[in-house]
């Protein structure tokens, strides 16, 4: 049972970022479809093209590593004696 929670939260992870990356492709398609928007985008405003990849990965990533730390992190935990001083 201590296992199978961290193999959801991967899962879960795994998840959002294929949400995340249909979601960026759809926005591409979006502001590249009105050229005029793309054009002024990809000239004044490069993140703003990347934003949807940028946020909802955040989110995927969180429970990636959450996921990660908990199958790997038992007993003296891997990922937080890597970070800490």
């Amino acid at each position: 049972m201590d296992k199978v929670v961290p193999v959801v939260k991967i899962l879960t992870g795994i998840a959002i970022w294929t949400a995340a990356v249909s979601v960026e492709l759809s926005w591409l398609a979006f502001c590249f479809g009105t050229v005029f928007i793309g054009l002024l985008l990809l000239i004044f405003a490069r993140p703003v093209l990347l934003m949807p990849l940028m946020f909802v990965g955040a989110i995927g990533n969180g429970f990636l590593f959450s996921g990660i730390d908990g199958l790997y992190g038992r007993n003296g935990s891997m990922l937080k004696d890597r970070l800490t001083l």
